[in-house]
């Protein structure tokens, strides 16, 4: 049997979530409450596989989200994926941060514009259109200033459905129901390993795995 293990890093809150033939086994999430995520992580994720009765081996794969979001968090994530992989043999599948948000959003008539916040007021953003099953990109993920942001979403008419920590720094004069927010969305491990599985994410070698930042780390 299959298992995938999907873990999300992106934020100050983790989330681990274990998947067995495509079916969701379990998912845990923990905020770090100013713990290092590097305290928390492998620790949650062996109390995971134990659980389940699942072990490291190349028939397990994981994926993992290689950003855009927090430098430090994303970092601790994947350098504890490649420590298994490398340890293992398990196969590594990267995830956009913002996709798999976006995947969060069950709103058929909407398009769907994710946000991460990125620091000094600018927000990690993208748009995507829900089609034949998969995620298609209409907006590529970049940082945004929140005001160029808004400005971009004016070139679609259809409805946009906007979600994520990065909504609080967003002010837009709606048209009435042409805009809905969903500001607590926060990004999850289970909706990784289910964007994994909808759209057949292939692995990639560990060597060529590389963190989507989309900004130059501040100083």
């Amino acid at each position: 049997m299959s298992s995938l293990l999907a873990i999300e890093s992106s934020t100050k809150i983790l989330s681990v979530a274990l998947f067995k033939d495509n079916a969701l086994l379990e998912e845990e999430i923990k905020n770090s409450d100013g713990r290092a995520h590097s305290e928390v992580l492998l620790p949650l994720i062996d109390q995971l596989l134990k659980k389940n009765h699942v072990s490291l081996s190349p028939d397990l794969k994981i994926a993992i989200t290689v950003g855009p979001g927090s430098y430090t968090s994303l970092r601790v994530g994947l350098a504890t994926a490649l420590g298994l992989a490398r340890g293992s043999g398990c196969q590594l599948i990267p995830v956009s941060s913002l996709k798999a948000l976006a995947s969060q959003m069950v709103e058929p008539d909407f398009f769907l514009a994710p946000l991460l916040k990125a620091g000094r007021g600018k927000v990690y953003g993208a748009l995507f259109e829900q089609k034949e099953g998969c995620l298609k990109t209409l907006i590529h993920e970049a940082s945004y200033d929140p005001t160029d942001f808004i400005s971009s979403l004016k070139n679609f008419s259809k409805k946009i459905c906007i979600g994520g920590p990065g909504c609080e720094l967003i002010q837009i004069e709606s048209q009435e129901n042409m805009i809905k927010y969903l500001p607590d969305l926060i990004p999850q491990a289970r909706f990784v390993g289910e964007l994994v599985l909808m759209e057949n994410i292939p692995s990639s070698p560990p060597e060529k795995i590389a963190l989507r930042y989309l900004q130059a780390p501040f100083t």
